[in-house]
């Protein structure tokens, strides 16, 4: 048996901190020749010979300027890379984040918050490879979210933040406004009032982030509301505002209309015409104020002509105008037709004549009004009518006279004036027995119509003085018997005295029905002569004085 004697060469080559294992088990890293020898059962050995080569390889180093990377970061790169020309790339596996290989800018579009990524750097030297890590935390940004009442009121508390999302951080404001950078709170005796101010909040952690919100001074009470209508007419669309100083406030109304509180629409068909609203405009918050706007709702106007149906020709004519309604700043349109305007303007009353007979039509429209109103119009017939009366008259006191009329129409009615001594007042011929001198008036008027026409006459009375007899012969025999004037008719008040020859006073009367009977204190008068004196007054006012003797014969 013959055994071969041919050695076993092996070339390594490792890089520098690396170890190789021999065929013995043993491990080397220094470079050599290192030589095992073996012997199997036959006897024969074998020879391994091992030239180890050492190659030298650089560091890789780099790094991510922070451990915890944020969501909202704009751009995240490395630092301090080395040496150059190296291959960036992430965990085997990961597809939330992506890195760029050559410049290592990461991509945290689909990283996922609180998650942690290995990013490696590798770097090829002569066959020895380098390679450095960091690991990295994805971390959301900080929520900066706070909020202050839109407007603060400057005679109010200085206000604080309603709410802090992430406490701890830093408020500023700007415009020379003081802040407390801790608490928030504003001091507004550094405040302009009417002023808008910015006030930022920064948070302080890894993530930090920051927000500005807008703030009002304002002051308590001042607001304005305005609707575009005062005034608004039955049948109109519903009301609505034009505009408010300050949103946000509620609506109210007064007289039991409806309004809408959040957009203050009015509900047309709640208000009453003639009557007047106020509308009251209240705002929310620190400086809550109110505001007040008013309208009306007039009538549609209404026209009533006030024109006789009929007239007489040349007759002086009232033509007057009800309304109902809003009538102001109005123009009103007349036209009478055929009529002389005697006076009058505007809305009237006018006061016209017809001239001539016939049919003529009044007609008024009126324009300028808030509510347009329906012209009117209405027909008038002019009549004619003529009235006679005889001539004056003369007549003695207690006589009675008939007045005689004629008049051009048989539709009429009558009306004498005075009604004293007439025998009638609404016939056409009374009987007249006035006691003075009487002027009559007869007013004619045409039924269904106001046409009128009067006329006058004249009665002049003439008076007829009393009569006193000289003698009488109280003997009750029925003749001659009593002593009275006669003729008291046309007087209107007397006082007839007696005396005996002695100057006695025997007897007085003052009443046209008294009678003197002959006796004196219950006792009879001789036969004799006696004086009378009568004095009295006619109707006219003219007073009178008669005397004489009267023979008493038994």
């Amino acid at each position: 048996f013959c055994c071969s004697t041919d050695d076993v060469i092996n070339d390594i080559a490792i890089c520098d901190g690396q170890t190789y294992e021999l065929e013995d088990g043993s491990e080397v890293s220094d470079a050599g020749t290192y030589t095992i020898t073996f012997t199997d059962s036959n006897g024969c050995e074998t020879t391994v010979i091992t030239n180890l080569t050492v190659g030298t390889s650089d560091d890789a180093s780099f790094n991510y300027p922070n451990e915890v990377v944020c969501l909202t970061d704009p751009e995240v790169l490395p630092t301090n890379v080395f040496p150059t020309g190296g291959i960036f790339s992430v965990d085997t596996g990961t597809t939330e984040i992506a890195v760029n290989a050559v410049t290592g800018e990461l991509n945290l579009t689909n990283a996922v918050s609180g998650a942690m990524y290995t990013i490696f750097y590798t770097v090829d030297n002569a066959d020895c490879e380098a390679q450095a890590s960091q690991t990295i935390t994805i971390d959301e940004a900080d929520d900066p979210g706070f909020d202050f009442a839109e407007q603060a009121c400057i005679d109010g508390e200085n206000p604080l933040p309603l709410f802090v999302n992430t406490p701890g951080g830093t408020f500023q404001a700007n415009g020379g406004l003081s802040i407390d950078p801790q608490t928030g709170e504003i001091d507004l005796s550094t405040a302009v009032e009417g002023n808008s101010y910015t006030i930022t909040y920064s948070t302080l952690g890894l993530c930090s982030a920051a927000l500005s919100i807008a703030i009002t001074i304002g002051n308590e009470g001042v607001v304005e509301v305005n609707y575009a209508e005062e005034i608004i007419c039955p049948g109109d669309a519903d009301l609505f505002v034009e505009s408010v100083s300050e949103p946000g406030g509620i609506f109210s109304i007064d007289n039991g209309a409806q309004i809408n509180p959040v957009s203050g629409q009015v509900n047309i068909n709640s208000v009453v015409p003639g009557s007047s609203y106020i509308i009251t405009y209240t705002t929310i918050g620190d400086c809550a104020g109110s505001g007040t706007d008013e309208f009306m709702m007039v009538f549609t106007p209404q026209l009533f002509l006030d024109v006789p149906e009929q007239v007489c020709s040349g007759e002086e004519v009232t033509i007057g105008l009800n309304t109902l309604g809003n009538f102001l700043n109005a123009e009103y349109l007349w036209d009478f037709g055929e009529a002389e305007i005697l006076a009058g303007s505007g809305q009237g009353p006018y006061t016209v004549i017809w001239p001539e007979t016939g049919n003529y039509t009044v007609s008024l429209n009126v324009v300028g009004t808030p509510c347009e109103a329906e012209p009117v119009q209405q027909d008038v017939l002019v009549n004619d009518l003529e009235v006679f009366l005889s001539e004056n008259m003369e007549i003695l006191s207690g006589e009675t006279i008939q007045l005689l009329s004629a008049v051009s129409s048989d539709n009429v009615s009558y009306q004498w004036e005075p009604s004293n001594g007439l025998s009638c007042n609404d016939c056409p011929d009374p009987f007249a027995s006035p006691i003075t001198d009487t002027n009559y008036t007869l007013t004619v008027t045409e039924n269904g119509t106001s046409c009128q026409r009067s006329a006058e006459l004249m009665v002049t009375v003439e008076y007829i003085a009393p009569y006193v007899p000289n003698v009488f012969t109280p003997d009750n025999d029925g003749l001659n018997d009593q002593f009275y004037p006669l003729g008291l008719e046309s007087v209107q008040d007397f006082n007839f005295q007696i005396y005996n020859r002695w100057g006695e006073l025997v007897y007085r009367a003052e009443n046209a029905g008294e009678r003197w009977e002959g006796n004196f204190r219950g006792q009879e008068c001789n036969s004799g002569v006696f004086a009378w004196v009568l004095e009295y007054t006619f109707p006219d006012g003219l007073s009178e004085i008669q005397k004489g003797n009267v023979t008493l014969l038994r």
